[in-house]
């Protein structure tokens, strides 16, 4: 569980059902841009779903262009893109 999450009110989505529904948002919108262009690389970022920065995800790579998360990928001869998505976590010293 993570820190902050509260339970909720009766009838209010729940945190899992919350991150589905904007995993499935975020899908839509790789898949219209894979359509604008066939070379889509992106990199999730910090309010993203933890399952956006697993390898086995599905639009990792495939259908919804490449996730370059972790990854660094040449773009042309002498141009190269590395990708680290998200943020560190904070900690109180």
């Amino acid at each position: 569980s993570k820190v902050g999450w509260m339970p909720t009110a009766l009838g209010e989505p729940t945190p899992t059902e919350i991150a589905h529904e904007f995993t499935a948002k975020a899908n839509d919108v790789l898949a219209a841009l894979a359509d604008i262009h066939p070379t889509l690389l992106w990199v999730p970022g910090n309010h993203d779903p933890d399952e956006f920065f697993d390898p086995a995800h599905a639009g990792f790579s495939g259908a919804f262009g490449t996730n370059i998360h972790s990854r660094v990928e040449r773009l042309a001869p002498d141009l190269w893109i590395a990708g680290w998505g998200g943020c560190v976590e904070a900690t109180e010293s």
